[in-house]
Formats: structure tokens, C-alpha cells, sequence
């Protein structure tokens, strides 16, 4: 096991909050720096691209704090209208 301190506020958090249809994954981080995604010949921000593909919805938000909040949204099968 990896044991690593960060002070107060720039911890990574991840989140799993449920939804009235489905589940909201998000990650909060330090780094204010906005991703995007690249093409297939990237060397990085391919995760982008399959986190836009497995979800409903995703985006980038301000974090409490220091840093930014990347989100997702998955929809239980079936549950898109409910």
C-alpha cells in the first residue's frame, strides 16, 4: 500500500451520489487545469472520451475550494424516463 499526504483542500475526492434514475460519479482535484477530450492518436485524454461514451451526461465544474469537479451521469437501463 501507497500512503500519500496532500495538505487540507487539495485531497482527491471521489463521489458516488445516486439519482432518482441512475448514479452521478464525480472527482474533485486540486488542479484547476479544465480536461478535454483528444482523438484516438492522443497520448492522453482518451478517459474523456470513454466516460462520454458510457454516460448519460458528464461535464466540468468549480470545486469548493481549490481545483475542479469532473462529473458523470449513468442512467440505469430502463430508467431513462423514469
Amino acid at each position: 500500500m501507497v500512503s500519500h499526504r496532500v495538505p487540507p483542500g487539495r485531497e482527491i475526492e471521489t463521489r458516488f451520489l445516486p439519482q432518482p434514475n441512475g448514479l452521478r460519479i464525480q472527482v474533485d482535484d486540486a488542479d484547476s487545469t479544465r480536461p478535454r477530450p483528444c482523438g484516438q492518436n492522443s497520448e492522453g485524454g482518451r478517459g474523456l472520451e470513454l466516460v462520454a461514451a458510457l454516460s448519460d451526461s458528464w461535464g466540468v465544474s468549480d470545486r469548493d475550494g481549490i481545483g475542479k469537479s469532473v462529473w458523470a451521469v449513468l442512467t440505469a437501463p430502463g430508467r431513462k424516463d423514469a
